[in-house]
């Protein structure tokens, strides 16, 4: 049984400044400490492999995905239902 395929482990995260923190155009500057920032995960879901925002991704459509078949740390076939 693979931690990372059969319990959805976290594979990798870290934290990002959010691209729109640093406003569109214009001089508009701000500080680190005011930036927002967002945490980011990767696990497998369902079949796929998922880079989400950890606080928005409930939703399958959410992140970034990958549709995987096996998994990448046992090899185990990933079920997709």
């Amino acid at each position: 049984m693979c931690e990372y395929c059969e319990k959805e482990k976290t594979i990798v995260d870290d934290v990002f400044i959010s691209r729109s923190s640093w406003g569109w155009g214009g001089v508009t500057k701000i500080t680190i400490s005011e930036a927002i920032q967002i945490k980011v995960d990767v696990f497998i879901d369902r079949g796929y492999l998922r880079m989400v925002d950890i606080d928005d991704c409930q939703c399958i459509d959410s992140g970034k995905k990958i549709k995987i078949k096996y998994c990448p740390f046992c090899g185990k076939e990933i079920a997709t239902a």
